[in-house]
């Protein structure tokens, strides 16, 4: 009976060939091994940190594109807040005109309904889910353009101070103020104009429950004569809640313009990745 001769099996694995080169005491097999798994091991993580880069540059592409999409939003929330100032300023002007001539009462708004327009005020609010996202999770630091990071970070915290400045005004005048003002005078608020949609659509559901034979209540301290002291009262408040309109609208032509600056920043970076 014959036997099987057989070759010896040689060492498949790396490690496997490593620890045969080491017993074998065959040092440059050894050598070029071990360089050959060593090599092996930087291409695996340099492919890997390649893939893992691509990545977080498509999800810093994605959150600049949304970003850019919300300052547009912002934008137009910002528009419409500063032309709600102007119509406050407006109406106060004209309140103010019709309350010099000889006949107060008289004109082609009637007095009680622009006392009624300026008691109205506007909610300042520029969020961006965006944003909340990249600082709730720490993604923040996708954005690799520093400056640009710096920007956006400072420029919503810009927004956010506003947002408190506008609000600390609307509540302590227009609200503490202006409004229990117009009430202890006895005046009715009647808005019948207003540039917000929710006191329109309010106004309608109110007409509706009153019915057609409702009659607003009359406003006599509106009917005095031109010369009354009371005027004055009136004067100084809707002065003062024409500051506060001012004031707004400075704040939001201000924000207006640096966010349509940090729109631009950021377009500008979305089209060096395009072009790169």
């Amino acid at each position: 009976m014959t036997e099987e001769i057989r070759a010896p099996r040689r060492p498949v694995t790396p490690p496997q060939r490593v620890a045969t080169a080491l017993l074998d005491r065959r040092w440059v097999s050894l050598f070029t091994e071990l360089v050959l798994i060593v090599t092996g091991i930087l291409i695996a993580l340099a492919i890997d940190g390649w893939v893992q880069d691509r990545k977080e540059r498509g999800s810093e592409t994605t959150y600049l594109e949304l970003l850019s999409d919300d300052l547009a939003l912002i934008e137009e929330e910002l528009a419409q807040f500063v032309e709600f100032e102007k119509s406050m300023l407006s109406t106060g002007k004209v309140f103010l005109d019709a309350v010099s001539t000889v006949s107060p009462s008289s004109g082609d708004r009637p007095l009680h309904d622009m006392l009624g327009e300026l008691s109205v005020r506007r909610t300042l609010r520029l969020d961006s889910a965006v944003y909340t996202d990249l600082t709730s999770t720490g993604n923040m630091q996708l954005i690799a353009n520093q400056d640009l990071r710096r920007q956006i970070v400072r420029y919503f915290a810009d927004t956010e101070r506003s947002e408190l400045i506008v609000e600390k005004n609307s509540k302590e005048y227009v609200d503490g103020i202006f409004v229990p003002f117009l009430m202890d005078s006895g005046v009715t608020s009647k808005v019948d104009q207003s540039t917000l949609p929710p006191v329109l659509n309010a106004n309608t559901i109110l007409y509706d429950t009153l019915g057609p034979d409702f009659s607003w209540p009359r406003n006599d301290v509106l009917q005095k004569p031109p010369r009354a002291s009371s005027w004055d009262g009136f004067r100084q408040q809707v002065l003062f809640r024409m500051r506060i309109a001012a004031s707004g609208q400075v704040m939001g032509e201000r924000l207006s313009e640096i966010t349509r600056q940090l729109r631009f920043e950021i377009e500008e970076e979305l089209e060096r990745r395009d072009t790169g």
